[in-house]
């Protein structure tokens, strides 16, 4: 069992989530300033989207 808890440990991808989380995601305010984020963006790419959309596939009247 301590075999596999060191593997966890040593493990590079737990050690970067521990860095990120540590550095970066310290406080709640940080948490949702980046989840802000990722929601305008994907609200800019949905806009960009209907923009060439409707550019391309115009309403028939």
């Amino acid at each position: 069992m301590i075999v596999d808890v060191n593997k966890y440990c040593n493990s590079k991808t737990h050690r970067w989530r521990a860095v990120l989380a540590r550095d970066y995601f310290n406080s709640p305010w940080a948490i949702i300033s980046v989840v802000a984020a990722f929601i305008l963006l994907g609200l800019t790419l949905l806009q960009t989207f209907y923009t060439m959309y409707a550019y391309y596939h115009p309403p028939s009247s």
